[in-house]
């Protein structure tokens, strides 16, 4: 991993409190993600344009800032960064809404904070997945 990060480029995006990362969302072209394009919840919606789309496949925050709205607010950052990069979406394979969670489910990602950040249901993937997509403008 740190080979990753040092070589470029960056693997994602931290959420800073001051000097403290309190968050983090793994952002990066598909094709650095070969597990992610190939696991079927998770697979490229569209074949054609691949290539050009980013994942958004992992998020994860301090205990103390779940719940916060920061889901939101690093997936639209997760967006701006991939778009200034040439992206022409961003995918993420996200749960569907519940009361609650278990333990570490929501680390793909959760349906309405996604919707909330500018990303669109594109598939269901099964009882509790969707395939989600966004794109600028």
């Amino acid at each position: 991993f740190r080979d990753r990060v040092t070589e470029g480029p960056p693997p994602g995006l931290l959420a800073l409190d001051g000097e403290t990362p309190v968050g983090w969302v793994q952002v990066t072209p598909r094709a650095d993600v070969p597990r992610f394009n190939k696991a079927r919840m998770s697979k490229p919606s569209d074949v054609t344009d691949a290539d050009q789309v980013w994942a958004a496949s992992c998020f994860f925050f301090a205990k103390s800032y779940r719940r916060s709205g920061l889901m939101t607010d690093l997936a639209r950052a997760a967006c701006d960064h991939a778009a200034r990069r040439g992206a022409v979406a961003v995918e993420a394979a996200v749960l569907k809404a519940r009361d609650s969670l278990q333990r570490g489910e929501g680390f793909v990602g959760i349906v309405p904070a996604l919707a909330r950040a500018g990303f669109r249901e594109i598939e269901e993937r099964s009882a509790v997945r969707v395939l989600m997509r966004w794109t600028p403008g």
